[in-house]
Formats: C-alpha cells, sequence, structure tokens
C-alpha cells in the first residue's frame, strides 16, 4: 500500500509543478490504475489519508518551514546572520525565494492528493464499516481547508478585504488552472469545507475522550481552525464563541507543573502535550532539530553547522519573558524550555525524549498546529470589556507559572491590552509559526528583535514565479 501512495503523490506532481500536458497524458494511464486499486477498500483510503499527514509533515511544511523554520524566521524568532540559510526570510527578501516556493509547491501538492481521494470517497462509500467513511472524508476537508487557509495568509495580502487575486481554491482533481480568488471569497470556501467537516465528524471518538485523535484532523480541530479564520476575518465575537464550546467540553487540560519542571528529561512534557488540540507527527525531525543526520541544516543543537543554529542570546529571552538576572520570571516557557548548549541558548521545546510509552502515548516526533491557550487569546480579543479579557489572560499566565495577574488597575486601554495580548503570543508560539501570522493580522508595524519598521509590504509572501506565469487569473 505504502509503494501505491508513492506512486499517486509522484504522478500529482505534473499538475502542481505545472508540467505540459504531453507529460501528465504519459502518466495518466499508470495514475489511475494505481488510484484504483489504492481506494478500492476502507484500508486504501486509509493509507491514502496517512500519505496525506506524511505529506504535511515534510520539512517543506509543517516538519520544518511553516513551523519552527521560515515562518518563525519572519516573526525574528531568531538571531540570523548572512550566512544563515533563513536570513533572507528574516528580511522579507522573498523574491526567489526557495523555502516560501518549497511552501506553495507543497502545500498545493497535499491539496491535490487530498482531491485526488475525495474523487473516488463517495463512490466507494460502501466499502466503509461503521464511521469510517465519514472520519475519513471530514478529516480530509478539515485538512484542505486548513492548508489553504495557511497559504492564503502566508501568500495573501495583509488587507483581507482587498480586491486584488490572492490564491486559487483547488477543489478537483485535474490539470486546469484554477483562477486565483480574493481573500473573502478563499475564505467562504474554507468555511464551507470547515461546516461540511463539522458535519462529517459528528461522533469523531475524541469527543468520547480518545485525545490519541489530536494527530488528526479532529472535530475539534476543525472547531479551533473555524475560530482562527473567523478571527482572521475580523469576526471576534463568533470565534470566542467557538473558543468557549471547544474549551467546555472538557477534552483538554492545561499541562500539570510537575510534567514540565520535572528534571527527568524521559517524562519532561516540553510541548505540553495535554493542551494541544490538533498536532502532527513529524518522524524524521530529530535529524534537523539535532542530530543532523542526513541533512544540510541543523536548527537548534549539536550542529556541524553553526551558522545555521537558531538561537537567541539569553538577554534576548530574557526581553521577551520580561525577566531580570536581579528578578528571574518563575513563567515555565523561560525556565524550563530555553536551555544551553555551550555558550548560546535555544528554546528545547523540539528536543523532546521518548519514555518508551505505547506509540499513542509518546511526546516526541511532535509538532503543534493549534494549542488550547490561542482559545484563551481568541476569548480576550473578542470579550467586551477589559477586565473580561484580562481574565483570559490570565488564566493561560497562572498555568505558565506566574502568580501576578494582570489588572484593569495598568491595564486600562484597548492600546495596553494589546501589547499584552501580543506579548502572550511572542512568549506561547515562539518557534511554532503563529507569530508571524498575529503581527499580520493586526498590522504591527513593529516586531520583537526588529530595528526597522514593519510596512505592509514586508508582510507580502511572493507568490512563486511559475504560478504568475501559468495562471492567467493573476
Amino acid at each position: 500500500m505504502k509503494m501505491k501512495f508513492i506512486t499517486i503523490a509522484l504522478c500529482c506532481i505534473p499538475l502542481l509543478l505545472l508540467s505540459s500536458c504531453s507529460k501528465f497524458l504519459e502518466v495518466e494511464p499508470k495514475s489511475s490504475v494505481s488510484d484504483q486499486k489504492l481506494y478500492a477498500d476502507e484500508v486504501g483510503f486509509k493509507q491514502g489519508l496517512t500519505g496525506i499527514y506524511v505529506s504535511m509533515a515534510s520539512q517543506q511544511l509543517y516538519g520544518d518551514n511553516l513551523t519552527m523554520g521560515v515562518v518563525s524566521a519572519m516573526a525574528q524568532n531568531y538571531n540570523l546572520t548572512s550566512i544563515n540559510t533563513l536570513y533572507n526570510s528574516s528580511n522579507f527578501l522573498y523574491a526567489n525565494n526557495a523555502y516560501t516556493r518549497d511552501i506553495w509547491n507543497k502545500g498545493y501538492f497535499t491539496i491535490a492528493t487530498i482531491n485526488n481521494m475525495l474523487s473516488y470517497i463517495d463512490a466507494k462509500k460502501s466499502v466503509f464499516t461503521g464511521d469510517n467513511y465519514a472520519l475519513i472524508k471530514g478529516e480530509a476537508l478539515g485538512l484542505r481547508a486548513y492548508l489553504h487557509f495557511d497559504l492564503l495568509r502566508l501568500f495573501g495580502s495583509q488587507d483581507i478585504n482587498a480586491s486584488g487575486k490572492a490564491i486559487p481554491y483547488r477543489l478537483n482533481f485535474n490539470t486546469v488552472s484554477e483562477p486565483a480568488l480574493t481573500i473573502q471569497e478563499n475564505c467562504e470556501l474554507i468555511l464551507k469545507d470547515l461546516d461540511d467537516a463539522v458535519t462529517l465528524l459528528k461522533n469523531d471518538p475524541i469527543m468520547e475522550g480518545n485525545v490519541s485523535r489530536k494527530y488528526r484532523m479532529n472535530h475539534y480541530a476543525v472547531l479551533a481552525t473555524k475560530a482562527r479564520v473567523l478571527q482572521y476575518l475580523g469576526k471576534s465575537l463568533e470565534a470566542k464563541q467557538l473558543a468557549e464550546e471547544i474549551i467546555k467540553s472538557g477534552i483538554f487540560t492545561f499541562v500539570k507543573p510537575a510534567a514540565i519542571t520535572t528534571t527527568d528529561v524521559k517524562i519532561k512534557d516540553r510541548l505540553f502535550s495535554d493542551e494541544l488540540i490538533f498536532a502532527i507527527r513529524v518522524f524524521d525531525m530529530e535529524r534537523w532539530v539535532k542530530t543532523g543526520v542526513g541533512v544540510g541544516k541543523v536548527y537548534f543543537y549539536e550542529s556541524s553547522l553553526p551558522s545555521n543554529r537558531l538561537f537567541r542570546s539569553i538577554a534576548n529571552y530574557r526581553t521577551l519573558f520580561e525577566s531580570t538576572v536581579a528578578v528571574e520570571t518563575k513563567d515555565y516557557r523561560f525556565k524550563n524550555l530555553i536551555e544551553i548548549d555551550g555558550a548560546t541558548y535555544f528554546t528545547s521545546k523540539y528536543w523532546q525524549t521518548w519514555a518508551g510509552a505505547t506509540g499513542t502515548n509518546r511526546l516526541d516526533q511532535t509538532v503543534p498546529l493549534f494549542r488550547m491557550s490561542e482559545l484563551y487569546y481568541m476569548m480576550a480579543e473578542g470579550a467586551t470589556t477589559i477586565e473580561e479579557s484580562l481574565a483570559h489572560l490570565n488564566t493561560v499566565r497562572r498555568n505558565r507559572g506566574l502568580i501576578n495577574d494582570l489588572s484593569t488597575q495598568k491595564i486600562n486601554t484597548k492600546e495596553l491590552l494589546r501589547a499584552e495580548i501580543t506579548k502572550e503570543y511572542l512568549k506561547e508560539f515562539y518557534a511554532e509559526g503563529q507569530t508571524f501570522y498575529y503581527y499580520k493580522r493586526i498590522g504591527a508595524t513593529n516586531m520583537l528583535f526588529k530595528s526597522a519598521q514593519i510596512t505592509p509590504q514586508n508582510y507580502q509572501v511572493t507568490i512563486p514565479d511559475a504560478e504568475l506565469e501559468f495562471n492567467p487569473s493573476y
């Protein structure tokens, strides 16, 4: 089955790299036979869906570029020199940027793979047992929406009401060049896919406490993504209502302090796993975050290429976490997740070890895509009073070891409240890729650790030349 999926994946490449029609026709018969065999039974659909997650976990997407790598560099998470491979990205030099081109190509490659599977699933509904048809189709629709949304908020304009074309929304598996749509048009289609996914996932096992489903596009992950889209569209109250619904489910809980503060590296929960609503398994991640075996860049630890290490000075980390030498913060995110190798300080989120638990309970090989704290930040932005907003921020802060609550005595204007929400985003999502999108959404003109003022052009990631050349709608 694995080889069959690879055949399909390879046959999708001409579609997404805009190869000639003749080249596509050369592989179409082989692809059709392979597809029919793969999607002949329920096992084949499960294998196909697994392949989609593997594609998402690649370095081009969430295993690197869209989380700890490129997008975090763009948010100024790291101290980069001109010889670092991410230097251009951190300085918003997007033209001919191989990393952003990889994101576009792999993103649409994965979407094509989803659409290919969806093109078969309804006709094969009879081969499924139990709720598996609804679960697999629901996950696929949710993933299609999730991928399009990240491509949209990366490559789209900072102005969500811009009339210009943003990205295409691909609903079909074919060689037709889909027209690029505006941000608002894309969001309509994203929300439709998410609403359809919610309906299909109404019996998701995660709703009965099966938290291993956090590694899938589960019911709550779909709702959380919808809340993220609504917030992006400026519908903060609707986003807040969805966030409250997810929290009230009681499925996700804050990490226990003992799991963070322990000195036993085998059980130390660096990623606050109980809080993850949606995460992805990245089986090869250790190669680029630690050992460097078989890769040209190593991000955080034990690097033979020091120029590629992603770090900041301890003084920078103290600035980020509002700490001083004289009065060190009690924030778990600083005390327990910022570690030193030699004389260099790194985030250790991705150094998670495996304690030898069962496969579904292991903590390593994990990259967060949506964590519970973001729901509280949504509620803070959607609150009707500053006092209510601070209550939501304080809930997260207390669960990060901070005992001094924010109060309206000092935080008494919308501007001061926004500054506190921004601080929390920077602390919470360090090296996870969400901070750049937050900066872009609020139109920030300054970024922490960036001296130059930020302009709307800095947020406008360049669409690859091949797409602009071959898609007549641009």
